[in-house]
């Protein structure tokens, strides 16, 4: 009968030290129940046990038996209290092994949980650096006789302006380049409507472009577009966000830079402001301006302590990635 105290105790070691997120308050409520029941069967086992020393079953003697004395004066109990003690005890004994396995069973479930939980956070982080790193195309290789292309400059070049941003102060950022060859697209107007439908009909522009990773010129010049007619209104933080994404989406970090720099000058109460911290931190790390890189991942988790999960996570594995102190 000891063993099953050890098992009681035992168990209930396991249970404390298993892992108890929100997600399982079911299964912690009912492996709480388990243990109380348990300990209840632990304090009926002792209880009697002192009345098996004493020869009573729960302090009254056994129906038509003898009166028994002490252990110490050597008469043994007899045989009905023997009889009713050892089927309360196979009760208990029988009510010991289902909770048992039913604490087990609660168990495995949070461990299957658990399994399920960190493998769903691993795909999540997966995803979201690819998001966040897309994938560069091979650079070609060099022509027979033709030299390497020399590395980019890992500082900012003389006089090129250094971003600075400093709480309080706009933030100087990279003037967008001026991009030479490139096809002039097609024009984009905006529908006739409320901001709203004109803002929902350049963010699905943008959708679209991703979704088929096609061409980004139309929703450049429809969020453009928004941001300029429509400067004061609670969605122009928005697209003037999506419109670095644009960029970004290209691998055109300078003018990605400064669109997301003037998103955070002129809206750092909008919801995208943390983003746009963020990608602007990448986009200069992409630039090789490590200092700017840096101070500008700084900036983001003073000015928003509170921002989500994903963008502190994403702004710490690119502090990693640039090294910086």
């Amino acid at each position: 009968m000891l063993s099953f105290r050890f098992l009681g105790a035992a168990l209930a070691a396991a249970l404390l030290t298993a892992p108890a997120p929100a997600l399982y308050a079911q299964s912690g409520t009912d492996t709480r129940a388990l243990i109380e029941r348990m300990d209840r069967l632990q304090r009926d086992m002792d209880v009697m046990q002192r009345n098996l020393a004493r020869g009573t079953a729960g302090g009254v003697p056994a129906a038509n038996s003898p009166p028994v004395m002490s252990p110490n004066t050597g008469v043994q109990p007899s045989s009905g209290f023997v009889e009713q003690t050892e089927v309360r005890i196979s009760a208990l004994e029988g009510q010991m092994r289902d909770l048992t396995g039913r604490l087990e069973e609660a168990l495995n479930r949070v461990a299957q949980a658990t399994q399920r939980l960190d493998k769903l956070v691993g795909d999540v982080d997966f995803r979201l650096n690819k998001l966040e790193q897309p994938g560069a195309a091979a650079p070609a290789a060099p022509a027979a006789g033709q030299a390497p292309a020399a590395p980019a400059a890992p500082v900012v070049a003389p006089g090129q302006q250094r971003l600075v941003l400093t709480p309080g102060t706009p933030a100087a950022a990279p003037q967008p380049a001026q991009t030479a060859a490139a096809p002039a697209a097609a024009a984009v107007q905006l529908p006739a409507g409320p901001p709203e439908t004109q803002y929902e009909f350049a963010y699905g522009l943008y959708q679209q472009a991703v979704q088929d990773r096609g061409d980004f010129g139309g929703a450049e010049q429809a969020l453009r577009s928004f941001v300029t007619a429509n400067g004061s209104h609670r969605l122009a933080g928005d697209a003037q966000y999506w419109l670095g994404e644009t960029f970004y989406a290209r691998r055109d970090w300078t003018n990605a830079a400064g669109a997301f720099a003037e998103q955070f000058r002129r809206f750092p109460q909008n919801a995208k402001a943390p983003d746009a911290l963020l990608r602007l931190g990448q986009s200069l790390g992409q630039l090789n301006r490590k200092q700017d890189a840096c101070g500008t991942l700084g900036e983001l988790d003073r000015r928003y302590p509170n921002a989500t999960q994903s963008i502190k996570i994403a702004a710490t594995r690119e502090r990693t990635r640039l090294q910086c102190s």
